[in-house]
């Protein structure tokens, strides 16, 4: 009887280990991909295959501009 109730008190643990863990990553990964964002100016890479059409967005207005 005591084995069993240390063995749900483990589970019970690693449970709660498991749910902290996930929520933990998943905050983490949303910060970066946040921070990501804001610095995306600075950070970014030219796409190794080529643009076959340039689409810009500007900024507070309804343009988009295509160019070829």
């Amino acid at each position: 009887m005591q084995e069993q109730q240390e063995n749900e008190r483990k589970l019970k643990e690693l449970r709660d280990l498991a749910a902290f863990s996930f929520f933990m990553m998943n905050a983490l990964f949303v910060l970066v991909i946040f921070l990501l964002q804001l610095s995306r100016d600075v950070l970014f890479f030219e796409w190794p295959f080529g643009a076959r059409v340039n689409i810009t967005i500007v900024d507070n207005t309804v343009c988009t501009l295509y160019t070829n």
